[in-house]
């Protein structure tokens, strides 16, 4: 288990929060990314990993928002399968992100599930088929954490 404290706990967890605002939010309010998004790297005790993994997180969130370019890359059809391409890998590797966090941080894990959750739904938005498949698994399974996704 790796060690954590309150101040690190309390800087994390609403990042899982946060990321429907940034979604919504417009997209001229984004920062925009000057750097690719980091290559997953295997996670690394201590709260250093924990700040790398919130600053990847923040900048694919960032990445997202550039490539949606406001609500109409989600409801436009055609819109979607412009930006799929590209989208679709970084939705990914957001999703990535929430583990290494929840690998980092377990406190963070029902926060992350949800976020994971969405990122889900985005994905099969998009037309990933493993997603929609996951989805599909999530809806059907008798397990009381996959209930939850139903909800």
């Amino acid at each position: 288990m790796i060690p954590t404290n309150s101040r690190t706990r309390r800087r994390l967890l609403p990042l899982a929060l946060l990321f429907p605002i940034a979604l919504l939010a417009p997209a001229g309010l984004a920062q925009p990314v000057t750097t690719a998004p980091a290559a997953a790297t295997q996670p690394v005790a201590g709260a250093g990993n924990e700040q790398a993994i919130a600053a990847e997180l923040q900048q694919n969130i960032g990445k997202m928002r550039e490539l949606l370019g406001g609500i109409d890359g989600l409801i436009d059809p055609a819109k979607r399968a412009k930006i799929a391409p590209d989208i679709v890998p970084v939705l990914k590797r957001l999703i990535a992100n929430f583990d290494e966090l929840v690998a980092a941080q377990p406190m963070a894990k029902e926060q992350a599930a949800g976020a994971k959750q969405q990122f889900l739904v985005f994905l099969a938005v998009f037309g990933d088929t493993d997603a929609n498949n996951q989805l599909k698994q999530m809806a059907e399974s008798k397990d009381p954490c996959a209930a939850k996704a139903r909800s």
